[in-house]
Order: C-alpha cells, then sequence, then structure tokens
C-alpha cells in the first residue's frame, strides 16, 4: 500500500478512504476477518482448541487447511440470514445441534411450520448475522465438519477505480466509504472489507486482482459529461483524468453531489484546479444537499445538470 488517506472532514458521519494500488482496471479486493473477533468466535464456539488443527477437504486433489485460516481468510462470520429458505435450513441445524438440556421451546418453535413467521422476524427484522444466532444459542455444539454447511465463502469485493492509468502509470487509487451502521442489535454493523482495508498501513500487502473495468474508451474529440454522487465518483474520476491527460480538443464537465462541500467533497482541490487551467476546457459543477439555508429547496445534481 502506498497511501490510506482520510477524504471526508474530521468528525463527519462518513468516512471515506483515498487508496492508492498497484497497476490495473478493476479491483478485486479479497479481504480477511479482523483476527481478534475471529478469536473469540472460536473460543465461543469451542473451537479454541482445534482451531490450528488440519483437517482434510475432500475435493477431486485434497487440500489441507487450517480452520482458523478457513475462518479468516475464507469464511465469512457476518453474513445475515438472506433468504427465508436458508433461515429455515440453518435453524433445523442449529436445533439439531443443541443440547437437549440447552435447547429452548423458541428454537422447536423456528423449526415448525407454525413459526415461519416469528423466524422471518427473528432473522430479517433486526438483520441478525450468523455470529449473532449462534451467541443467541449457548449450547450449540458445531462440529469442525459442518463449517462449509454452516459458514458461506468470504467472498471478494470488486471496487471501482478512480484513477488513470496514463495519469498514475502502475498504480490504482480507490475511493472508499468506510461500512459502518446501526441497527436494533445493540453492537454495530461494518463492512468485513471496508474494516478491512481501512486497518491497512503504509507498506500492508493486500491481496487482490486485477478485472476490466466497465469504462467506455471516448474519443477526446467528444464532448463528454459526467455525473456522479459520493463514491460513485470514482469511475468518473478515472474517465476525467483520462482524458485530460490526453489534453481533449473539446469540452469535459462534471456535475458532483455530496451533503456538505467542507465535509465531503471528495478531490474537490484537484478537481477545481483543472477548472482554472484554460487548457484543459474542464467544467466542475457542485450540488450540495445540506449546504442550503433553513426552508430554501434542496440543490440535487440532477437538478444541477438541467440548469447547465
Amino acid at each position: 500500500m502506498f497511501a490510506n488517506e482520510r477524504i471526508t472532514a474530521k468528525g463527519w458521519n462518513q468516512d471515506v478512504r483515498h487508496f492508492k494500488y498497484v497497476l490495473g482496471d478493476a479491483a478485486v479486493i479479497y479481504p480477511e476477518e479482523d483476527a481478534n473477533e475471529v478469536d473469540d468466535f472460536l473460543a465461543k464456539i469451542g473451537w479454541k482448541k482445534v482451531a490450528d488443527k488440519p483437517f482434510r477437504i475432500k475435493r477431486s486433489q485434497p487440500t489441507y487447511y487450517q480452520s482458523s485460516l478457513c475462518v479468516s481468510s475464507s469464511l465469512d462470520i457476518w453474513t445475515s440470514q438472506q433468504y427465508h429458505g436458508e433461515a429455515s435450513s440453518n435453524s433445523y441445524y442449529t436445533s439439531h445441534l443443541m443440547s437437549r438440556r440447552g435447547r429452548s421451546w423458541k428454537m422447536e418453535e423456528f423449526v415448525a411450520e407454525e413459526g415461519a413467521d416469528d423466524l422471518y422476524e427473528y432473522c430479517h427484522f433486526v438483520r441478525r448475522n450468523i455470529k449473532e444466532v449462534l451467541e443467541d444459542c449457548h449450547s450449540v455444539q458445531l462440529p469442525t465438519q459442518y463449517v462449509f454447511n454452516v459458514f458461506p465463502p468470504l467472498r471478494p469485493r470488486e471496487l471501482s477505480i478512480a484513477s488513470s492509468i496514463k495519469k498514475h502509470p502502475w498504480r490504482i487509487q480507490l475511493c472508499v466509504a468506510i461500512v459502518r451502521y446501526k441497527t436494533k442489535m445493540k453492537p454495530p454493523r461494518k463492512g468485513v472489507c471496508t474494516t478491512c482495508i481501512a486497518n491497512f498501513e503504509t507498506g500492508d500487502k493486500i491481496y487482490m486482482s486485477i478485472r476490466q473495468g466497465f469504462i467506455p474508451r471516448f474519443p477526446p474529440s467528444i464532448p463528454l459529461i459526467g455525473v456522479g454522487h459520493g463514491t460513485g465518483l470514482a469511475p468518473i474520476h478515472a474517465l476525467v483524468e483520462e482524458r485530460l491527460t490526453e489534453q481533449p480538443s473539446t469540452s469535459t464537465t462534471f456535475y458532483f453531489g455530496c451533503p456538505s462541500a467542507t465535509k465531503d467533497q471528495h478531490y474537490a482541490s484537484q478537481m477545481e484546479d483543472y477548472a482554472r487551467d484554460p487548457s484543459k476546457q474542464f467544467s466542475y459543477r457542485v450540488a450540495c444537499l445540506r449546504d442550503g439555508l433553513e426552508g430554501v429547496k434542496r440543490t440535487y445534481v440532477q437538478g444541477s445538470t438541467s440548469r447547465g
């Protein structure tokens, strides 16, 4: 990693970071779970003593894994119960794996047909994840061979590129909003991938792959208008950088929307510098939702495009 910089104002409710990586058209990040949270979770489900013991996964070419490594880098313990069918199936397994003394009438009701509505509310109303469900069921004794039945794979995340290869050779720059929010559950929710990369420091290695992006290649002779809001500006920012590096023979206009001009107007100084340079033929328009006076109609980025 070359840099990890916050580009929203300190104390602002959204934490957006600017990251710089190696060359590529699209970044696919492979996150890892927080090591302390994984250790705590392993202890709660009784896997602490077996966490470092290798076990075999039978496949066409047998491979050995360590269960602690699987949980931290390959499995997702934070996934919510997304589908009612999955929740019902998992509740059956959970009920089956509970000790008779610890098995509650509520779990028995979830498994029964008449408890379908309660099961749906339990899973979806507060968006309980797998970790929270297992913590609710203290007497669950989960065998390690069930690891892939209970925990889905920890999927990679695709992030839009915010830079041009022509302007920044051999580097990828990303504009990433750190995901944190609250639900009716006491612990705040956080994104696995964005929390992982927010904790990186300069010099850390990041597991990622490169995939072709979707930005079309417009000739510099064609006028271009780009519209983006928040971190959605990333691919447009990349396109603007590439066009201005090529010194286009016609105009480029970028409409950007954000809540506050002083709090989360990403890359504002760079865009304003481009706009002040007459040789670049670049126009920059900003619509800030929360900066207007009380009672005055708000300005949206969609509306600013109609006014020119």
